[in-house]
């Protein structure tokens, strides 16, 4: 357990943002009530689990919030920069940790007893909004990192927490490395992904020279081709995933003739890709054939691209019922 030191901090530079919407009083209950904490490097902050009972502001260092999950492996939630506020949301829900918190590098840390901050708020309007207003920021940023790390494919994973840390800590005098320096094994834990499979898509990322390696020093050649990566990992369709180019082309010809054609049957884009004629079962019978009927002419579907596609004889009776003869 580090022991909580007393020490001159110049609170009205460090904790500037709040220190401007404080009277003069709040300002000495403040100053008075806050003790400052020094973390050595990977030393846990606090544990999930913990009744949490400070607010705790980043001054120096960096600081990484995560989740022990299955197997050891860990998921970092949230990275922490200096002037950050965290640790207080807990308090606020009434209820212990859910996540663990430990210093990536040396830190040090301004903790504030959340009896005194919520003494503050009580009493200083400006004050409730501004944390309300860094909820609502940390929500935010949640939502969106909820849906990269479950929606994007492993390079678009990757490259957005590249750019995700470029964005948090900045880059070096050179203007293209990484201002942190973190393990294989975090970086993969803040990608949701294996050490393994982190390891595979930076040396994928070197050979196509949109990064260079240097150790843990990770230098952005192509910030360009990074965003361009997080933007193409949507995952296929379905129906994509189980044709081959030549039914797909001939389902994408299909699907724009029934787009022309009046009274076409509801059946299932699997079924009209097995099936060159579905019948209605609507009173008129409406047939798809390998020609069809518009106002102004007839489209037809070419005899090349029907022998490219061998499919199996299909008919659709009843109102949605196909029954195959292969």
């Amino acid at each position: 357990m580090v022991k909580q030191q007393k020490e001159e901090v110049d609170l009205s530079a460090s904790l500037s943002e709040v220190w401007r919407v404080l009277t003069d009083k709040e300002r000495e209950i403040l100053r008075s009530n806050s003790t400052i904490q020094h973390f050595k490097r990977n030393e846990l902050i606090y544990c999930e689990g913990d009744e949490p009972k400070d607010m705790m502001c980043l001054l120096k260092g960096k600081v990484k919030i995560y989740k022990d999950g299955v197997g050891g492996r860990s998921q970092i939630i949230r990275m922490i920069k200096p002037v950050q506020y965290f640790g207080y949301r807990a308090s606020f829900a009434q209820e212990d940790y859910l996540t663990n918190a430990s210093a990536f590098e040396a830190s040090t840390v301004c903790m504030i007893p959340m009896t005194v901050v919520t003494g503050l708020l009580m009493s200083n309007p400006n004050l409730a909004m501004f944390f309300i207003r860094q909820l609502s920021i940390d929500l935010g940023i949640s939502d969106e990192r909820t849906v990269n790390l479950t929606q994007k494919h492993i390079r678009g994973r990757l490259a957005e927490s590249l750019l995700f840390l470029k964005d948090s800590y900045g880059l070096e005098e050179d203007g293209a490395t990484l201002s942190i320096y973190l393990a294989r094994e975090d970086l993969a834990n803040l990608s949701n992904m294996t050490t393994s499979n982190a390891i595979r898509t930076l040396s994928t990322f070197v050979a196509e020279r949109i990064i260079a390696l240097d150790g843990r020093k990770i230098k952005l050649i192509d910030e360009d081709r990074l965003k361009k990566i997080t933007g193409q990992c949507a995952t296929p369709s379905a129906s994509k995933l189980f044709m081959s180019p030549p039914s797909i082309r001939w389902y994408q010809s299909l699907e724009k003739a029934t787009k022309l054609s009046a009274g076409i049957s509801p059946c299932s884009a699997s079924q009209r890709l097995m099936s060159s004629t579905c019948t209605m079962n609507s009173g008129s019978a409406a047939t798809l054939s390998s020609k069809y009927s518009t106002k102004s002419g007839s489209i037809s579907s070419s005899s090349s691209m029907r022998s490219s596609v061998r499919r199996p004889s299909t008919k659709c009776s009843g109102a949605s019922t196909c029954v195959s003869d292969a």
